[in-house]
């Protein structure tokens, strides 16, 4: 089962079909969200700060070194199609997963409530 489920995942992000989940959208997700997205993966990005995920949302940046179009860039692919959506909702991690192929969670990203919940909601397979 664990092999089969290490060979699905590698064949989704050699295609770029895996959709990758990135839990705190600071200093750190951020970047990796517009790195993944440029790549050509979908990116569902968490963070606790709604007013943060409205921005993000609507193409806007909040870090300055991060240009607003580099995030509309990522929000939306040439044929329309969202690469990255931003949200407060941490049941989307959901024990089913059925969004999302991977999760990236970074200690700095969450406080360690959050944290906890969310690894507590997450299939915690470990993969090799």
């Amino acid at each position: 089962m664990v092999v089969m489920v290490e060979n699905d995942l590698k064949d989704k992000i050699l295609s770029k079909e895996a959709c990758i989940g990135i839990i705190g959208l600071g200093y750190v997700g951020l970047p990796l969200v517009l790195r993944f997205a440029k790549q050509g993966f979908r990116v569902l990005g968490f963070d606790t700060d709604p007013e943060k995920v409205q921005a993000l949302n609507a193409g806007k940046s909040y870090i300055k070194h991060i240009p607003a179009a580099e995030i509309a860039a990522a929000r939306f692919s040439g044929n329309h199609d969202k690469k990255f959506e931003a949200t407060t909702e941490l049941n989307r991690l959901g024990p089913s997963r059925t969004e999302m192929d991977t999760s990236i969670i970074h200690h700095r990203g969450i406080n360690s409530r959050t944290r906890s919940r969310a690894v507590n909601r997450t299939d915690r397979t470990r993969l090799g």
